[in-house]
């Protein structure tokens, strides 16, 4: 007997690529000037109690752009893993700050493996329904979990799509999730001045994520059946995978879905 499913495309997520460089970005009129550094750049003494991470803990920094709140996170006193998938980015920042680790990765495969890292942590990543909500159910494999943020001031689709995002991850596997605004202090550019800077003065937004073993465990399962529908879009096995992946697709563009048959074995 067949039943089909919706499931994350992972060879379509994957091969979506944008190759930004520090001080560029995509557009849809092609490339075009940007600021030396993210959005905002923190200087808040409090930014690790807000973000609820310790001192000492090991941060995987996702889609970490031009450093500047993965900067602010190691100054504090964490652990700190710069990650991008972009080859510029690394070598521009491997010149100018020092992380643990500098990682061309994309942030749909990392982390890898349970325990490596306390938290995985992106200030408003890219990506949104795409390699985003992989990256949020591979930060369940952490010690702790994962955290996502932006600053809350015009951002119509974060606002729209994180919040379903985060609830119907913990949700699907059974995880602790939090949203919240806070303050931080932080320069904000002024995009009417190029170049210049001015105090952030509205709340940001912070998406939090709290893993545990049995997060963590279906986590890997279904991580698993993803790779080997890269291969093959007939499976025989792991329906409950299957269901939790389907009720995972309304996160992702369609573009970025699959049909998948299940073939259930007939008992005789």
């Amino acid at each position: 007997m067949k039943h089909t499913f919706i499931l994350p495309d992972l060879k379509k997520i994957l091969s979506d690529k944008r190759f930004w460089k520090p001080g560029q970005m995509d557009s849809k009129n092609g490339k075009k000037e940007r600021f030396m550094s993210q959005s905002t750049v923190p200087f808040d003494d409090f930014i690790l109690e807000k973000l609820e991470i310790k001192r000492g803990d090991v941060v995987l920094s996702l889609a970490s752009n031009h450093g500047d709140w993965a900067k602010a996170i190691k100054e504090k006193g964490c652990i700190v893993d710069y990650t991008e998938f972009s080859k510029y980015f690394i070598d521009y920042i491997k010149k100018r700050i020092k992380f643990r680790k500098y990682l061309t990765k994309d942030f749909a495969l990392i982390p890898e493996k349970p325990n490596r890292y306390d938290w995985s942590f992106s200030y408003e990543p890219v990506s949104g329904k795409r390699a985003l909500p992989i990256a949020i159910m591979r930060s369940l494999l952490n010690k702790k979990g994962g955290i996502i943020m932006y600053y809350d001031e015009d951002q119509p689709g974060k606002s729209k799509d994180w919040p379903k995002l985060i609830k119907t991850i913990a949700q699907t596997y059974r995880a602790e999730f939090k949203v919240k605004s806070e303050y931080f202090e932080a320069f904000r550019h002024q995009a009417d001045n190029f170049g210049t800077y001015k105090k952030a003065d509205k709340k940001f937004k912070v998406f939090i994520i709290r893993t545990n073993n049995t997060a963590k465990n279906k986590v890997l399962k279904d991580l698993k059946m993803l790779k080997m529908l890269k291969i093959n879009n007939k499976v025989c096995n792991h329906l409950d995978s299957l269901k939790r992946l389907d009720n995972l697709k309304d996160l992702f563009l369609d573009e970025f879905t699959k049909k998948v048959e299940f073939v259930s074995k007939e008992k005789k």
